[in-house]
């Protein structure tokens, strides 16, 4: 089955990604190269999934990624004809200020991939995303 045989890959990436970042979360002092290595670090564990949502005309793909620290960063992309919405979730505010000082690097990795806007949010949990998106709706 190709699905399975994608997502088997995409495990495959994402843990031989995993050893590049060792510190990234964990790190009390955020310099540029922690920084660098954040972005290209999550920008490869979210890029190769938009391209599937792309190939396979999926609307909605969620996942998690573990993080180096063990904490665990919960994303859901939706595609629409705007382009691309990734959520980040991420329970402990660490991560999240991390992934707010990372937004733009995030969003520039995924656009270098494919020519469409991506909007990135950061959340606490998956109540926060709901609650924001029936507000925006």
């Amino acid at each position: 089955t190709k699905n399975a045989q994608s997502f088997a890959n995409m495990d495959i990436i994402e843990k031989d990604s995993r050893w590049q970042a060792t510190t990234i979360a964990s790190s009390p002092v955020l310099d540029s190269s922690t920084v660098a290595k954040f972005v290209d670090f999550v920008g490869k564990s979210v890029a190769h999934r938009v391209a599937y949502i792309n190939k396979f005309s999926k609307k909605v793909v969620r996942f998690a990624i573990d993080l180096p620290n063990g904490s665990k960063l919960g994303v859901r992309l939706e595609k629409s004809d705007k382009g691309v919405s990734l959520c980040f979730i991420a329970p402990d505010e660490t991560t999240r200020e991390l992934l707010k000082l990372c937004e733009n690097g995030i969003q520039n990795k995924i656009k270098s991939d494919d020519n469409f806007q991506t909007n990135v949010y950061i959340f606490s949990d998956y109540q926060e995303m709901d609650d924001y998106f029936l507000k925006a709706a």
